[in-house]
């Protein structure tokens, strides 16, 4: 299975790091190393993927799941890159409310929806989570004491 991150880049190229324990960042490129047969960076005009291939026998890919109203064509593509003792029933793992989404494609109002459309416990739960996580300083400019921090 294949995962990929992509976002716009930063001041140096993705490489593993040795942060200090005070340190917010610099562990992500460590845990993929550690979890991946094998990883690279890609370079796009204003973007950069991180991309990670782990093994199809590894525990997370035990728990992706094929959603069971998705058209024949697409759920062929899909399985043919997941193991064949994969639940294929995703619509029971996430509520029965997505489902139809997935079908007809996704609701405009899901933004503004939220917990309609995958339920009052994931809704609340979600928002709740956002709040508590909310890093004021996240979309502050990078100076020249982070650049040594990320080094």
């Amino acid at each position: 299975m294949t995962v990929e991150v992509t976002d716009g880049g930063g001041p140096t190229r993705p490489l593993p790091a040795n942060p200090s324990v005070t340190a917010r960042g610099g562990r992500g490129l460590n845990i993929i190393t550690s979890l991946a047969e094998d990883w690279g960076v890609r370079d796009d005009i204003g973007e950069v993927t991180v991309w990670a291939l782990l093994p199809p026998d590894d525990d997370f890919a035990h728990r992706v799941t094929i959603p069971s109203d998705i058209s024949p064509d697409l759920g062929a593509g899909l399985a043919s890159g997941l193991r064949p003792s994969l639940d294929a029933n995703l619509e029971t793992n996430l509520g029965a409310n997505l489902g139809p989404h997935i079908e007809a494609g996704l609701d405009p109002s899901l933004g503004t929806s939220l917990e309609a459309n995958l339920g009052t416990n994931l809704g609340s739960n979600l928002g709740s989570n956002i709040e508590a996580n909310i890093d004021p300083d996240f979309d502050r400019e990078l100076d020249f004491a982070d650049l040594d921090e990320l080094a």
